[in-house]
């Protein structure tokens, strides 16, 4: 295992902002997570530095022994031949349960960097750097997001690769091949063009520098989305690492198994409207006449996140085009990750003090070291909750806070 790079904080949330834009030509359609895609996918892994090292990519063919040579005759003796050796039979192993209840694992058998080395990304990024985007964080091992665990417990695997001379591809994987036929049908209806990778792909570039492609391969759903300097050299890097990553996945043709998730009451494929109630209105809890909702929010542009995550992801806001006073929380956002109690405890395990939140196993508030943008982690009937806003909030807003997921949990509970 290669070492750590130094975690550079700036770039990191730069090349994060560019892979979760919502791209232009992403296909209309009610969030598709909310019905009825299976969540069957993957996450998890190392960040690492490639260094550019090129590795010639190996075939993985049997070779049988040697035939026996053949056994020479006396012209006394009575002739005698040396029997064939059977061969020993060989046997793949099966793939290894996820079913570790603190750890789920992406179901892509593979990690970035391997992903990457069996694709020559080197060979189309010239010194790639490999990351992983569950794990370009100062701390590997921790969750910081409810979404994050959702990601990890769908299974899925989201890469990218960088090169100091310009040029980026992310990969975001998923075991999946029935959502993404469906994802790719309505790409090519919508316009897209089809490309000869994989068993169906449609490629669409919604400006010069950027190009991405859904494609299905096995029993695998890919998204690749690179960018570049110009329009010819982003369609070459994107339609090449098509077929590269292709060809790399095809070395592991099985993915992993589900992970079996704790059993909630939290329903990730709800409806935020109905399924994110308060037992009181919001207007009151948080002391602002124009705040509505819930209304569903999507946090990335990739078609594998908002079809197979599994986050309820909600949003109570005040319009933008209206006055807000001092001390008004203008958006406050709610997610809740049903099985996410192992995410909580590790994001809690670093930050934040402990409250009481009624109705909740436990709870815990934090702040940055400027005081703004304050959350309000929440494990509720296995189920991860957070509570979190934008500027506007800050840690006098804590009580608010606790009294909306106090209000929310008593609601859901109810029934």
């Amino acid at each position: 295992m290669t070492a750590q790079p130094t975690f550079d904080a700036a770039r990191s949330a730069a090349i994060k902002a560019m892979l979760m834009k919502t791209v232009d030509d992403r296909v209309p359609a009610a969030r598709t997570k909310r019905v009825a895609l299976v969540v069957s996918l993957v996450v998890g892994a190392v960040v690492v530095a490639s260094g550019g090292a090129a590795w010639a990519l190996s075939g993985h063919s049997l070779f049988q022994p040697p035939a026996p040579a053949p056994t020479s005759v006396s012209p006394t003796p009575a002739p005698t031949s040396t029997p064939t050796p059977t061969p020993t039979p060989t046997s793949t192993a099966a793939p290894a349960p996820n079913d570790d209840p603190d750890n789920p694992v992406s179901r892509i058998p593979v990690d970035c960097e391997t992903l990457g080395v069996r694709a020559v990304i080197s060979a189309i990024l010239p010194d790639a750097v490999t990351h992983e985007y569950m794990t370009d964080v100062p701390d590997p091992a921790g969750i910081y997001l409810p979404v994050e665990a959702g990601l990890r417990q769908a299974g899925i695997l989201s890469c990218y690769y960088s090169s100091p001379s310009g040029g980026l591809v992310s990969v975001t994987a998923a075991a999946d091949a029935q959502a993404g036929s469906v994802d790719v049908a309505q790409r090519l209806t919508a316009g897209a063009t089809a490309v000869d990778a994989g068993d169906a792909a449609a490629l669409s570039c919604p400006s010069d520098g950027q190009c991405n492609v859904s494609l299905v391969s096995g029993s695998y759903w890919l998204f690749l989305s690179a960018q570049a300097a110009d329009a010819t050299a982003v369609r070459d890097l994107v339609t090449r690492g098509s077929d590269a990553f292709v060809s790399s996945l095809a070395q592991s043709p099985d993915p992993l198994p589900v992970w079996p998730a704790p059993a909630s009451s939290w329903d990730p494929r709800a409806d935020c409207y109905t399924s994110l109630r308060t037992d009181s209105p919001i207007t009151d809890i948080l002391g602002s006449k124009w705040i509505t909702g819930a209304y569903e929010v999507d946090p990335s542009g990739n078609p594998i996140d908002a079809a197979l995550d599994g986050t309820l992801s909600c949003q109570f806001r005040v319009a933008d085009a209206l006055p807000i006073e001092p001390g008004i929380i203008r958006t406050l956002g709610v997610d809740v990750t049903p099985g996410g109690g192992w995410g909580y405890r590790q994001a809690v395990a670093r930050r934040g003090t402990s409250v009481t939140v009624a109705g909740a196993e436990s709870a815990t508030f934090s702040c940055p070291a400027d005081n703004t943008y304050c959350t309000l982690d929440v494990l509720t009937d296995n189920a991860w909750m957070r509570l979190s806003g934008d500027a506007t909030v800050t840690p006098d807003h804590r009580d608010k806070l606790i009294a909306a997921a106090e209000s929310l949990i008593a609601r859901h509970q109810s029934g």
